[in-house]
């Protein structure tokens, strides 16, 4: 990491990141000889503005995304150029994809990570809606997972963390109201009535929704919940702790290179923890990959 310079960009709003966890973050770098470019995020999409400046001004940069899932897919989104590494400081309020990729949380080796870690080459997703493509790192949602994460508010992600999904979740599973959903993958139509599009394995913390990861791969696995019955969804709960199959009558498991959402119009579609875009939209991997710092 000699000569490479360093920026961070952190969300002060996610999940744990405070000012003081990224002083301290910046005070460790330095006690290491390291003098790291600190930028703060102020409003959506700020963090892809910054990464697309550092881009352009530092061609061979390393930018540390300091926050949740959001906040890297935002930094990844304004990533241009094949020469800048991307780092993660997973501070943030479910950090799947840091699980996913064994980031340490820990601020110690976190940085050993960022200065000595190799080098590992991801796909992002990609959502394309009227022609314009915003990019995702781990999973995209539609139909009840996107009906969570658009009635979890901030304050109460704020305040308690992971269980305001938990709540959210068990409210969803109450109230939903299930409209269907039509799909192409890769030319076939299916129908639905929620949706998971994942990079990875992992979906909301340490549980294995998907039997691999497509981190390297430009494709995605893809899970659709064929009913919208209780039941359904604990046969999901319980196949992403190991207990169940790929494949139910009320679930199915494939993967797939081109989604296309066909219809219904108009509903909500989440992207690492935020809504993204309302279908239709068609959603493939990115051309270029991203060079992550791991251990």
């Amino acid at each position: 990491m000699n000569n490479v310079e360093i920026f961070i960009i952190f969300n002060p709003t996610s999940g744990s990141c405070n000012v003081r966890k990224i002083q301290n973050y910046e005070a460790a770098l330095k006690a290491r000889g390291i003098d790291a470019k600190i930028h703060e995020t102020h409003y959506s999409g700020h963090a892809t503005e910054i990464a697309q400046d550092i881009s352009r001004r530092a061609p061979t940069a390393c930018i540390v995304a300091a926050g949740g899932d959001g906040t890297i897919a935002e930094v990844v989104d304004g990533i241009t150029g094949d020469a800048v590494n991307l780092a993660i400081y997973p501070i943030g309020t479910a950090n799947v994809f840091a699980l996913e990729l064994g980031i340490p949380f820990d601020e110690s080796r976190n940085i050993d990570t960022l200065l000595h870690g190799r080098v590992k080459h991801v796909f992002p997703g990609e959502i394309v809606k009227h022609g314009r493509s915003k990019k995702f790192i781990q999973m995209a949602g539609i139909g009840l997972d996107s009906n969570i994460v658009l009635n979890v508010s901030k304050r109460s992600k704020y305040y308690y963390g992971k269980m305001a999904y938990v709540f959210q979740t068990f409210s969803s599973l109450l109230f939903y109201d299930y409209r269907a959903i039509k799909l192409d993958i890769d030319g076939q139509t299916h129908d639905a009535v929620s949706v998971v599009i994942s990079k990875g394995r992992l979906y909301a913390g340490r549980y294995a929704l998907c039997a691999q990861s497509m981190q390297e791969e430009k494709k995605f696995s893809v899970v659709l919940i064929k009913s919208k019955s209780i039941l359904a969804f604990l046969l999901i709960a319980l196949k992403s702790m190991g207990l169940g199959g790929e494949k139910s009558r009320y679930f199915d498991s494939m993967h797939a290179r081109h989604i296309t959402v066909i219809a219904p119009q108009n509903m909500p579609i989440q992207c690492d923890g935020d809504i993204r875009c309302y279908t239709p939209a068609r959603i493939h991997a990115a051309a270029s990959s991203i060079k992550i710092k791991v251990p």
